[in-house]
């Protein structure tokens, strides 16, 4: 029975002795479950998509128009909130023939969305087309939108060139970069060139609509 009783009181001694740290844990997991609820002012990811598209504007001597369908995710603590007002991108073109690079300026004007086949044709039959997977229509101009901590938005999003700015498009490589300006901050970020090939070229002068181009050499 003594044996028993020691054992007991042994317990009893180190659970006593672990009281201070065990009240230490607790108030490290609430600051810490405080901060990431309340606090954490986070950053904004810019999250490219592996395609963009371009379509030629009506002087041949003018840049494409870009088409940016751009991933936002807000990684602040749910309390919180990002409000973007404006982006602009920055296109460095690398011709494929080893000519001198140059460097566009492009702003944001406009947000689409994308619609599926068979929704847009069931709508609009007679704008159907056999080659299309799905199809943009607009949604509005560029107007300011919010994104509260660890939301994810969606944005398709249309850059016009630098009014003023002289370009012979020829097969290229174009590396985009994106600074988004929020009311707090500015946020920037980088993608992988983008190829825009003879093929592309031809039938975006051909059809006058967007020619979607992915990274690396394909179209």
């Amino acid at each position: 029975m003594s044996s028993d009783k020691s054992v007991r009181q042994s317990l009893v001694s180190w659970i006593k002795d672990l009281g201070p740290w065990i009240s230490i844990v607790s108030f490290v997991v609430s600051m810490l479950t405080s901060y990431f609820v309340y606090v954490d002012f986070g950053k904004l990811d810019l999250l490219f998509p592996p395609e963009v598209a371009v379509r030629l504007a009506p002087a041949e001597t003018e840049p494409p128009i870009l088409l940016i369908p751009m991933t936002f995710h807000f990684t602040g603590a749910p309390s919180r909130q990002e409000v973007i007002t404006q982006a602009n991108a920055t296109v460095k073109l690398t011709p494929d023939d080893g000519s001198t690079s140059q460097t566009l300026f492009y702003t944001w004007r406009r947000t689409y969305r994308l619609i599926g086949k068979l929704e847009f044709e069931r709508l609009y039959p007679e704008r159907s087309s056999a080659d299309a997977e799905d199809y943009i229509e607009y949604e509005s101009r560029n107007v300011p939108f919010a994104l509260k901590g660890h939301e994810v938005s969606f944005k398709l999003m249309e850059f016009e060139p630098e009014t003023g700015t002289s370009l012979s498009l020829a097969p290229a490589h174009l590396e985009v970069c994106l600074e988004v300006s929020t009311i707090k901050k500015n946020f920037r970020a980088c993608q992988a060139p983008y190829h825009l090939s003879a093929t592309a070229i031809e039938d975006a002068r051909a059809t006058g609509l967007y020619q979607w181009i992915s990274q690396g050499t394909g179209n």
